[in-house]
């Protein structure tokens, strides 16, 4: 599976932004038979843009990464997601800027980096060499 990183980065954002413990963001699959505009939270944008599986891969990774706490699935075809960790927040912190990220995207794309405990790890480095 491939890493979305404009996918992750627009996930963590909305769950910062938006999520609070007792009203979590939950992305609804459109192709689902049924599927209604009906909750505010099925038409959120950024995450619109992206397709399902998209949004159900990188919320997996996020978790299995530690950015999330684990989500749920949410009847009949959605996907409750978790709260930010520290490591989520501190994720978000380090990619604030159109600058570090793009900068971050170019870097992972020229190294082929795919996964999201090494592409953390990258990132930590890479803003310690880029603030020297």
């Amino acid at each position: 599976m491939e890493l979305n990183l404009n996918c992750l980065k627009d996930l963590l954002l909305t769950v910062e932004k938006l999520s609070t413990p007792s009203n979590p963001v939950t992305f609804i699959d459109k192709s689902y038979p049924g599927y209604q505009f009906d909750d505010a939270y099925q038409n959120i944008e950024p995450l619109s843009m992206y397709d399902w599986d998209t949004l159900l891969s990188t919320a997996e990774l996020a978790e299995n990464a530690g950015l999330l706490l684990k989500g749920k699935a949410s009847p009949p075809k959605g996907y409750e997601l978790g709260q930010l960790t520290m490591d989520g927040y501190d994720f978000i912190k380090s990619i604030n800027n159109d600058t570090k990220f793009n900068k971050l995207k170019n870097f992972v794309a020229k190294h082929a980096l795919q996964g999201i405990p090494t592409l953390l790890e990258i990132v930590q480095l890479y803003l310690n060499s880029a603030s020297r």
